[in-house]
């Protein structure tokens, strides 16, 4: 891999559905016992690949700041291509570097 952290940079996510939590006898009548759980889903960490890219190039830890909001929970706020299945916006970022600190 070209980061030698890049399996640190992956989380296992398992999906959740509140009914078949709740009521997990209604979806077995389709497949055994245990095989009607609900896919883990596995995501890249895509804060932390960045910081750490910026880290490794040599940008100090204290200089880095990102946004805490998410993009599919903020719908009012954000467009999110996956949660709105291509139908939306646009968006932009800005990068900047201060001189003389």
């Amino acid at each position: 891999s070209q980061f030698a952290y890049a399996a640190d940079l992956f989380r296992e996510v398992k999906e959740s559905d509140s009914v078949r939590e709740k009521y997990p006898l209604l979806f077995l009548t389709a497949r055994a016992p245990g095989h009607s759980e609900l896919p883990t889903r596995i995501f890249l960490d895509l804060f932390e690949a960045n910081r750490r890219q910026l880290i490794d190039s040599g940008v100090s830890a204290k200089n880095i700041a990102a946004s805490e909001l998410c993009t599919a929970c903020r719908p009012d706020l954000l467009f999110s291509y996956r949660a709105e299945k291509g139908l939306t916006g646009r968006m932009m970022a800005v990068v900047g570097i201060r001189t003389g600190n």
